[in-house]
């Protein structure tokens, strides 16, 4: 056999073997709002994770960072309007981020 047929088998059994990573599949942020109980104009609201491919959390409300957990319970004041974000990673690190103005 000539040496361009022997690399060239060597070239292509390198190519083949190697694995392949597989890229997770990218997140998408999302999340519904339930408010459970009001009292003497506070009212504790419930966040819920509703995102796809996530396995990080974080959630601002009016920008400041309250809470790193899936879903997380917040007293907020009744007749306000709140900026709320949710950001969500997955395992590749990617990101997602929703937003919504929700109305206590």
């Amino acid at each position: 056999m000539s040496i361009r047929i022997i690399s060239i088998s060597i070239l292509l059994i390198i190519q083949f073997s190697c694995k392949k990573e597989k890229n997770s599949p990218l997140p998408k942020a999302n999340f519904f709002v339930e408010i459970l109980d009001c009292a003497g104009g506070e009212c504790d609201v419930k966040l819920f994770d509703n995102s796809e491919n996530a396995v990080s959390w974080e959630w601002k409300v009016e920008g400041e960072i309250v809470s790193v957990l899936k879903n997380y319970l917040i007293s907020l004041s009744a007749g306000e309007s709140y900026s709320v974000q949710l950001k969500v990673n997955n395992s590749d690190g990617i990101e997602a981020v929703k937003v919504k103005v929700i109305v206590v």
